[in-house]
Order: C-alpha cells, then structure tokens, then sequence
C-alpha cells in the first residue's frame, strides 16, 4: 500500500470500529432500521434523552442496560436483537427479527418496534429502511424477485 499518513486517533478509532460488529444473520430474517435526530440542534443534544429511551425499551423486556455513558449496545430484547448506536447528531437502532414477511419489505417489520415507545422518541425519523435475508434456489432467481420488490428503473 502506498505510504499515507495515519489519523493521530487511527488506532482508537479501528478499536471502536472492532467493537461494533455486526451481528451474523442467518436466513430467512429480517431487519428494522430506524434514525432518529432531534429537529434543532442535534449536536448539543441532551444525550441522555436517547439513553432514556433506549432504556425504556430495554425495560419493557428486562433486557441488561449499556455501561453508562456507552455509545452503543447490543442485546437479547424479547425474541428479537437490538443494535443501538448513538451518533455525533442522531441516534440508530437496528431490531432483528428471525423470519420474513409473506410481504416483501411489509412495514409491518417495524411492529418489532413498540409504537408507544417510538411515538416518544426524542426526536423525528431521518430515515429507516427494511431489511430482508433470505436465500435463493439460484441466482437465475434474482432478477425476478428484484424485478417483483423494486421499481426496475431503480435498480443500477
């Protein structure tokens, strides 16, 4: 590799990369994801506010909290998984659900989300996404079903 200068916080910051993993997804399963930002002001948040609710979540399900003043956490809530991570200006969870709608990309796959609980987020939805694993019986089979779950011209 060509020589490049490294970042002063390079190994502290591959360390925090290293302690975010991904999880292992094993089909059929699927995947919420939600960020939330407060409106005004995201950077000088009260961080607190989205530990708060990230706890109220964990509450409902009894499930162990982070380490105070922990960025991001992972862990067991009822049946399904939660990543939780809190950003510079916003905040993401990631719900993962061991199956798949009968409905591709149903938004119902954001049921895994209580709705109380995200009526009291602090802050408005940035953006979400749905997530879905499954496998194939070959990869002749993929054109059809993007075709199916997607506008074509959308597709690059």
């Amino acid at each position: 590799m060509a020589s490049i200068e490294d970042h002063p916080l390079r190994y502290a910051l591959a360390n925090e990369l290293h302690a975010r993993p991904f999880p292992t997804l094993t089909p059929p399963c699927s995947a919420a994801f939600l960020a939330i930002k407060q409106a005004e002001n995201a950077g000088n948040r009260d961080r607190e506010l989205d530990r708060a609710h990230l706890i109220a979540l964990l509450d409902r399900f009894g499930a162990q909290h982070p380490q105070p003043g922990a960025t991001h956490y992972f862990g067991q809530i009822g049946k399904h998984q939660l990543k939780w991570e809190n950003h510079t200006e916003f905040v993401t969870y990631t719900i993962f659900g061991n199956d798949v709608s009968e409905t591709p990309f149903d938004a119902r796959t954001f049921g895994m989300f209580p709705q109380d609980w995200l009526a009291q987020a602090p802050g408005v939805r940035i953006t979400s996404a749905l997530i879905r694993v499954e496998t194939v019986a070959s990869d002749d089979a993929i054109p059809g079903a993007l075709a199916q779950w997607f506008v074509p011209d959308s597709l690059a």
